[in-house]
């Protein structure tokens, strides 16, 4: 599963999970959680798009506003079990060592709590 917000790093994510798919014939799932105006469903379509363009038939799954970094992980998370996921692809923070030991990210909360192997692009 793909965890996708459009960032730079999510970006590689994308690219990474598209050659996965590919390779491995793989299904793929793909989540957007809303957490600001950044993150729409239009997030989640511009990934899909560049999907379906490499010949991938992803499933998109759009999850309405959460808040906070611990709701979107719970979101992330509870779409890739719904799924069965083996597999989690995401971006890294793009914080600092220095800012992630003050900042709970969703990253964070995902990877402690995810019941399925991560992969971290970024």
């Amino acid at each position: 599963m793909l965890a996708y917000d459009g960032s730079p790093y999510a970006e590689e994510a994308l690219y990474v999970a598209a050659h996965l798919a590919a390779t491995w014939e793989a299904r793929l799932a793909a989540t957007t959680v809303e957490e600001t105006a950044r993150t729409t469903s239009a997030t989640l379509d511009a990934a899909l798009s560049y999907l379906r363009q490499q010949g991938i038939d992803a499933r998109g799954f759009f999850k309405g506003a959460q808040s906070g970094p611990a709701g979107v992980a719970r979101s992330i998370l509870h779409v890739a079990l719904e799924q069965g996921s083996d597999l989690l692809v995401l971006g890294d923070t793009g914080f600092s060592p220095f800012v992630e030991l003050f900042v709970r990210s969703t990253f964070d909360h995902v990877l402690r709590e995810a019941g399925c192997s991560v992969m971290v692009c970024g």
